[in-house]
């Protein structure tokens, strides 16, 4: 894993560059826990193991989207259907639009 951190050797709130305080709150983002929580659990943490931790962190929250994108594109069909649909259901109000949009402009077709 690669991700620009400080030359100390673990996190430091006091001093934390950019690098560290981005996958802090990376973490954070992912996680809901508080700032004072953050602190507790990552002070004096070595960078390698607050990287494979917010790894971890992400990875768990992008899991049930990859599944699903899984499952959806191993049906054949699915998604071409889905945008049959979708058209299907759009195209009126799309012809209206584009028939008050000429009514309004003058141009009586």
């Amino acid at each position: 894993m690669r991700a620009t951190t400080d030359s100390n050797p673990a996190v430091d709130f006091e001093t934390a560059g950019a690098g560290v305080l981005n996958l802090l709150s990376i973490y954070q983002a992912f996680s809901g826990d508080t700032e004072d929580a953050i602190q507790q659990q990552f002070t004096g943490m070595r960078y390698g193991d607050l990287k494979k931790q917010v790894a971890e962190m992400v990875i768990s929250h992008l899991e049930p989207f990859q599944e699903r994108y899984r499952r959806i594109v191993s049906e054949p069909g699915y998604l071409a259907g889905v945008l049959r649909d979708g058209a299907e259901r759009v195209e009126p109000i799309a012809d209206a639009t584009v028939q008050l949009t000429k009514e309004r402009m003058g141009l009586h077709t």
